[in-house]
């Protein structure tokens, strides 16, 4: 495939720097909790709940940050290689403005298509990374409102799904902080809270292979 080197470098090192996050916050929320056989729910309840969100947050920095390196490496791949994949199509049709490319003036004045096309193409992005600073979130909805323009599908196994929805379901309980009952929500135990964010790491690394694919 084609890319920019740099912008495979760019991929690598967001996740290698997602990777460093959950292992720090491992390390200072659940670790020593998980380690203890005789740990109680009110000796981790706030630790796994931190764990989680803070968790969340840096999935949800990984995937906007490999939104926006893919939509940028695509244009440029066309502006100096001509190089048009399902990504480009995707994000065109994403962002398509329908506005015609003829305007009154000599034909000296009028845009080729290629310059037409590279002006459009660097205003999408443009227009792109702004919808993701406008939308933040790990749900379902944020996610594939970054991936879907690039052509990069969530994985489809079952039991990476199971987690990423826990997760998500477990950060939203806790910024609520009740139930629909006034009850404060528990955590999960932190073993669990390990495993599922463990998956949600693997959801990235697909999507870092998928990503690389498309530049």
């Amino acid at each position: 495939m084609r890319f920019f080197p740099k912008a495979k470098q760019a991929i690598e090192s967001t996740f290698d720097d997602l990777f460093k996050s959950l292992v720090e916050l491992e390390n200072k929320f659940v670790v020593a909790h998980a380690k203890n056989p005789l740990a109680a729910p009110n000796d981790y309840d706030l630790d796994v709940k931190a764990y989680c969100v803070l968790a969340h947050a840096a999935f949800e920095e990984y995937i906007e940050q490999v939104g926006i390196i893919v939509a940028k490496a695509i244009v440029e791949n066309y502006k100096y290689r001509q190089v048009v994949n399902d990504a480009l199509l995707m994000l065109v049709h994403s962002q398509a403005s329908y506005i015609s490319l003829y305007k009154e003036g000599p034909p000296e004045s009028i845009d080729t298509v290629f310059d037409y096309l590279r002006n459009k193409l660097e205003e999408l992005v443009e227009n792109f990374e702004k919808s993701i600073d406008r939308s933040h979130g790990f749900g379902y909805k944020y996610v594939d409102k970054v991936l879907v323009p690039l052509a990069i599908d969530l994985t489809k196994d079952s039991t990476l799904l199971a987690s990423y929805k826990s997760l998500t379901k477990e950060r939203g309980a806790y910024a609520h902080k009740r139930n629909q009952y006034g009850v404060f929500y528990r955590s999960i135990a932190p073993e669990k809270a390990q495993d599922i964010v463990g998956d949600c790491l693997l959801i990235c690394d697909d999507i870092r292979k998928k990503a690389l694919l498309k530049m």
